[in-house]
């Protein structure tokens, strides 16, 4: 039974008790139907506070797991970018790890928590949409009964009992239009939040990039900084070599190229742009 079918029935069963009570009859009956109906409502309402209390859990786990994933691929993505071809055979081992930016961690926590808020609001969304078109729908159906009778009068097939079809359509038809207009208002406002929910997730995740394309700038430094100090090692190698072997200026034998000058002292010429 469907949430809409059983607002029906309990108005139904309500609208009967009252009847019993104003006409002085047996609310025996009427007592006991409506009694069912609310326990079997209240039935549903303890389900759907277990399944949503479950569903909390898992979707917290999953949030967990996805933030993990996300800080995993980041700063994978980070020491990707940071390679120097031909670097580690050069250190003559394996490279010490790169660190991994603390703020890494905590904008991927926020992506994978946006990314669970929209995910929210989509499945929010959905039943909602689902009740407006079914109600729309039932509105529809009312109409077209109350405009199939006005044709058969008009077409001369009149009945003693079109009257009171064409109130108790017409009334129902109300009452669905009356609910069709809080289940769009309802609709709207749960779109307006998941509208919200997808930016605060475009969002992060444009932090989240911003923050890799500075990891990776501040990784590269690192790498270059082992360049330096391998470059620095073999220079004064080659010079306790040179004077071992009577050399002079060890600039006789060495001349840095004009690429290696421009990378040291920062003398790029007009219009660099990275190839050295």
């Amino acid at each position: 039974m469907s949430h809409l079918d059983l607002d029906e029935q309990l108005n139904a069963a309500r609208a009967d008790l009252a009847a019993a009570l104003t006409a002085g009859s047996d609310t025996t009956g009427p007592r006991y139907r409506l009694k069912e109906l609310e326990d079997h409502a209240a039935a549903l309402q303890r389900q759907a506070r277990e399944t949503q209390a479950a569903a909390a859990g898992a979707e917290a786990a999953k949030t967990e797991q996805a933030a993990a994933e996300y800080a995993d691929q980041t700063h994978a993505a980070v020491v990707v970018a940071a390679e120097v071809p031909g670097l580690s055979e050069l250190a003559g081992g394996p490279l010490p790890d790169l660190p991994r930016d603390p703020m890494i961690d905590h904008l991927s926590r926020m992506l994978a928590a946006a990314e669970s808020g929209l995910r929210s609001a989509e499945e929010e969304l959905a039943p909602l949409r689902e009740r407006v078109s079914v109600l729309t729908g039932r509105c529809n159906e009312k109409r077209a009964e109350l405009a199939a009778i006005k044709l058969r009068r008009v077409a001369g097939d009149e009945r003693e009992s079109d009257a009171d079809a064409v109130a108790l359509l017409a009334s129902d038809l109300q009452s669905l239009e009356q609910m069709l207009g809080v289940a769009q208002g309802d609709a709207d406002a749960s779109r307006g939040r998941c509208d919200a929910a997808r930016s605060a997730f475009g969002r992060a995740q444009v932090e989240l990039e911003k923050l890799r394309a500075k990891a990776a700038h501040a990784a590269a430094v690192e790498r270059l900084k082992l360049v330096e100090q391998i470059l620095l090692g073999a220079f004064d190698q080659m010079v306790a070599l040179g004077r071992q072997a009577g050399m002079g200026s060890p600039w006789a034998a060495f001349q840095p190229r004009p690429e290696t000058k421009r990378a040291i002292t920062g003398a790029f010429p007009p219009g660099y742009r990275g190839a050295l």
